[in-house]
């Protein structure tokens, strides 16, 4: 079988323009979504959707999972704020706490 893509087709970026502090990502469970990037020394927190999970991938290849309903501040514990998400239930949540 031929396993067919969009060819060019980039995913989106996300980032906090000066005045914004929480984005909404779309999750996908067998697709990773665009990266997020944090500003340097914020401190960040991804809520995952009340019905779903989200895996967290980072630069460097490790990854994490979150639980439905349990919100984690990811940013207070790496120092490295670009990550992609995958996930099931909806979309989720990164809130940024700006320093």
């Amino acid at each position: 079988t031929t396993k067919q893509t969009e060819v060019g087709v980039q995913p989106e970026t996300y980032t906090f323009p000066e005045g914004v502090d929480q984005i909404e990502v779309p999750l996908h469970p067998t697709r990773w979504s665009g990266w997020v990037i944090t500003p340097p020394g914020s401190r960040w927190r991804i809520d995952p959707p009340d019905s779903g999970w989200v895996d967290v991938r980072f630069l460097d290849g490790t990854r994490t999972r979150l639980l439905p309903r349990q919100p984690v501040w990811l940013g207070k514990h790496t120092r490295n704020g670009s990550f992609r998400l995958c996930g099931e239930g909806g979309s989720g949540i990164v809130t940024l706490v700006r320093r």
